[in-house]
């Protein structure tokens, strides 16, 4: 995550963000979101970055994956 400049994890998390938004499968939104999680805590994520994860339909999904999204959302 250091290696990182302020633009490619912007980026990054533009890209997880969508991808976590149309994610199915649990284990790869799993990966998603803790990539995200490992990112905000770089300081590159904010409300709009964010914002798509709010399109995740949460009452399918494990607790654990309901608490990362809530995480992600409540931080930003």
């Amino acid at each position: 995550m250091g290696s990182y400049s302020e633009a490619d994890g912007r980026i990054l998390v533009g890209v997880l963000t969508i991808a976590a938004a149309s994610e199915r499968d649990h284990g790869a939104l799993e990966a998603q979101l803790h990539a995200l999680l490992e990112l905000g805590s770089r300081g590159f994520t904010d409300f709009r970055s964010l914002s798509r994860l709010r399109e995740i339909d949460r009452d399918p999904l494990p607790s654990n994956l309901r608490d990362y999204v809530d995480d992600l959302l409540d931080a930003s």
